[in-house]
């Protein structure tokens, strides 16, 4: 199996720092030969993981979440005073129209 990169699945071997021997399979370079050396990284597991972020990916996940995150708090908030306002209008237009039915009467008959 090849990657857009044109990485190949291989197996991996190493000795971790207590002295047990691993091994697990990631992508590497088709180019290389069996023994050659490589470096990955392992989680708390030994399993093998995708190298940490750069300090500028980092930097710019957290720019990107932040700006997500806004966005969605300002659409919770705008929809929330959509909310509340067509609540209030609801209740206004109630008021007006019991108002209405109570004073209507008084003034006669409207014109037709």
């Amino acid at each position: 199996m090849t990657t857009p990169d044109d990485r190949v699945v291989g197996t991996v071997r190493w000795t971790a720092p207590d002295g047990t021997r691993h091994e697990d399979r990631t992508l590497v370079a088709p180019t290389l030969a069996a023994g050659d050396r490589i470096a990955v990284w392992t989680d708390q597991h030994h399993r093998v993981t995708p190298p940490p972020l750069t300090p500028s990916e980092a930097a710019s996940q957290a720019a990107a979440t932040g700006a997500l995150v806004t966005l969605a708090l300002a659409g919770a908030a705008g929809g929330g005073c959509c909310a509340v306002r067509a609540a209030l209008d609801r209740r206004r237009a109630r008021a007006w129209e019991a108002e209405w039915r109570r004073v209507g009467p008084q003034w006669g008959h409207a014109a037709r």
